[in-house]
């Protein structure tokens, strides 16, 4: 089953409250979330797993892996963050060679910003090839596919 912890930010969040009240009903027997009738169901995905980035006992980041383990189907990243405050000292590069220990080392892809030159180099520094595809999301924003 899929487990995710949330984590307090290092700068305040803003509020946010729903516009009215929904049921919350989580049943794990079928792995499915059921609010009420908002626009936001989820279904847990029991491929899906989570992981903190701890530097010296302190969590700095999260990678997500999905992870079907269906012969033939890439496992992928998606997201991996880390703090401001702890990036540029390789974090994410451990993050990524922990979870491919933990999933394999082949048959890997993600996506990420094209125009985040920092996030590109982090992925071809660790092994990962640009696909050729792209997604553009706007006039500034387009996607670029990895694989390794």
């Amino acid at each position: 089953m899929s487990v995710c912890t949330f984590l307090a930010a290092d700068c305040p969040l803003a509020a946010w409250e729903p516009s009215q009240d929904y049921p919350l009903e989580i049943n794990l027997d079928d792995g499915t979330i059921e609010d009420g009738g908002a626009e936001d169901n989820y279904s847990l995905q029991p491929f899906t797993y989570y992981y903190f980035i701890q530097e010296n006992s302190v969590e700095v980041g999260a990678i997500r892996v999905v992870d079907t383990q269906e012969p033939g189907t890439a496992k992928r990243i998606s997201p991996l963050f880390i703090l401001p405050r702890y990036r540029n000292q390789g974090l994410a590069q451990k993050a990524i060679r922990a979870v491919e220990a933990l999933h394999g080392p082949s048959n890997w892809e993600l996506a990420t910003i094209l125009q985040e030159a920092g996030n590109c180099y982090l992925y071809e520094k660790m092994g990962y090839r640009q696909t050729g595809t792209t997604v553009p999301v706007n006039d500034k924003m387009t996607l670029v596919i990895y694989r390794k």
